[in-house]
């Protein structure tokens, strides 16, 4: 997005005044958009085909879907917490453990 100048149409509302600059915002709205719908796997994108903003469709998409990742991480760092022993390491040593495995 950055990259073709269009990060804004994410970030910044829709321009209150319908003249001078919302001619380009307009067109800058719906190319992000099709750039979105065309990225979205395909029983994804009726969800969001009545969206008339980019920014309420990444939003909507970003609601969605950003916390299946934190999801995965969670699930991974509770299986390696659970799998850490102390063994013959001393507190402190097991401590630095848990605390290395908690911080990746």
């Amino acid at each position: 997005m950055a990259g073709h100048m269009k990060k804004y149409i994410l970030e910044e509302d829709e321009p209150t005044e319908k003249k001078g600059i919302y001619a380009a915002w307009d067109e800058d709205n719906y190319i992000v958009m099709s750039w979105i719908m065309n990225s979205v796997e395909s029983h994804i994108a009726p969800t969001i085909a009545y969206y008339t903003k980019a920014k309420d469709m990444w939003s909507f998409l970003r609601k969605t879907y950003s916390h299946a990742t934190n999801v995965v991480k969670i699930l991974q760092l509770e299986e390696e917490l659970c799998n850490i022993r102390q063994r013959d390491q001393d507190l402190s040593q097991y401590f630095a453990t848990l605390i290395a495995a908690y911080e990746r």
